[in-house]
C-alpha cells in the first residue's frame, strides 16, 4: 500500500489523463483525420490524436473526471490535448515546435471532431511556457488534498518522484501567485482564483516533504501510465521495466556452470589426464617450433643433401619390435 501511495500515477490529475488516453478511438469513415495529418506534412501522431479526440467527444462522460468545479471538464481535456501535442508528437519525434500549426489545423477540423460542440479548443495553450504553468497549477490544485494527506502521515517519506512533483508544483504556484499580484488580468490568474476558493490563499505555498525515501525501482503498472508534469504514455498492461532478470533465473544459469568447472578441475588434477595433456601440449609446441625454424642449406651442398635424402628414404622400412 505504501508503494502505491508513492506513485504520482495514482493522483487525481493522472487518473483523469489516463482515462482520456485509454478511451477508444473513433471510426474515421471519411479519413478526415488522415487528411488532417497530410495537411501537417504527415507528422506522426496527428491522425491518432484526431481519432482519439473524436472518440472522446462522441462518448466520454465528463462527469467522470476530477475537476476544480463541475463545469470545467473541458479544461482537463485541453491540458491532455496539448500535453499530447508537446510530448507525444513534437518531442517524441524531434519535430520543431509546430504546436501553433497543429492548433490551427485542429480548429479548422473542429466541427468534424466535435459535432456536438461539447468543448472548445484553447489556442492560448499552444504557447508551451503558458501551457506548462496552467497545467501544473491546475493539476496541483486537483492533487493537493491527496498528497498533503499522505505527507502528513506519521513516518511518511516521499519518494524522489513525489518530492520532485511537490517542489515543482509549489515553485510554479508561487511564481504565478507573484505574477498575478502584479497583473491580475493574466489568463492563469483565473485558475489561481478558483484554487484560492477551494484551498485558501496560503496552503499550497507551504507543502513540502518532511523526508525523502531512498530511490527504488518502481513496480510495473497494470494500467497505462501517465506521470509527472511531462507525462509518459505506456500501452495498457505493458511494464516499463521489462527485461530485468529474476534472481531465480540467474541462479539456474550460474550453478550448472560452477559444477562444470569443478568437474573439469577434478578431472585434470586427479586423473592421468593431467600428464597426457602436458605431454600433448609439449609435443605440439616442439613440432610447431621445428616447423617455424628456417633451414639454411648452402647451394653447393644442395645436390648432396637431395642425394642423401633419397638414400635415407630407401632405407626406411618396417622394423618389428
Amino acid at each position: 500500500m505504501e508503494e502505491e501511495d508513492q506513485l504520482i500515477s495514482s493522483t487525481n490529475s493522472s487518473i483523469n489523463y489516463r482515462k482520456f488516453y485509454n478511451w477508444e478511438n473513433s471510426y474515421d469513415e471519411d479519413d478526415k483525420c488522415g487528411k488532417l495529418e497530410k495537411n501537417l506534412h504527415n507528422y506522426k501522431g496527428i491522425r491518432e490524436l484526431c481519432l482519439k479526440l473524436k472518440g472522446i467527444l462522441e462518448g466520454f462522460k465528463f462527469n467522470r473526471l476530477y475537476t476544480l468545479d463541475d463545469t470545467h471538464g473541458c479544461h482537463v481535456l485541453n491540458y491532455w490535448i496539448y500535453d499530447y501535442i508537446f510530448n507525444e508528437i513534437i518531442k517524441k519525434h524531434s519535430y520543431e515546435n509546430i504546436a501553433s500549426n497543429i492548433t490551427l489545423q485542429l480548429l479548422r477540423s473542429w466541427d468534424y471532431i466535435d459535432p456536438n460542440k461539447k468543448c472548445s479548443l484553447d489556442s492560448l495553450l499552444s504557447n508551451e511556457d503558458y501551457f506548462n504553468k496552467c497545467k501544473i497549477l491546475y493539476d496541483y490544485a486537483l492533487d493537493y488534498e491527496t498528497i498533503a494527506d499522505k505527507i502528513e502521515r506519521a513516518n511518511f517519506k516521499c519518494s524522489t518522484e513525489y518530492n520532485t512533483y511537490v517542489e515543482k508544483a509549489v515553485r510554479t504556484y508561487n511564481k504565478v501567485k507573484s505574477e498575478c499580484s502584479v497583473s491580475p488580468v493574466l489568463s492563469n490568474c483565473k485558475i489561481l482564483e478558483k484554487i484560492h476558493e477551494m484551498h485558501g490563499v496560503d496552503k499550497l505555498s507551504k507543502l513540502q516533504c518532511s523526508g525523502i525515501k531512498s530511490p527504488k525501482l518502481p513496480s510495473a503498472n497494470l494500467e497505462g501510465t501517465y506521470q509527472g508534469s511531462h507525462h509518459t504514455y505506456a500501452p495498457q498492461g505493458i511494464s516499463q521495466f521489462q527485461g530485468h532478470s529474476s534472481p531465480v533465473t540467474a541462479t539456474a544459469i550460474v550453478l550448472p556452470l560452477i559444477g562444470i568447472f569443478l568437474f573439469l578441475f577434478m578431472l585434470y588434477k586427479f586423473t592421468p589426464f593431467e600428464s597426457w595433456a602436458r605431454v600433448h601440449f609439449m609435443r605440439k609446441k616442439i613440432i610447431q617450433n621445428l616447423n617455424n625454424e628456417p633451414i639454411n642449406i648452402p647451394e653447393e651442398n644442395t645436390g648432396n643433401f637431395v642425394e642423401k635424402g633419397l638414400q635415407l628414404k630407401t632405407h626406411i622400412g618396417y622394423h618389428p619390435q
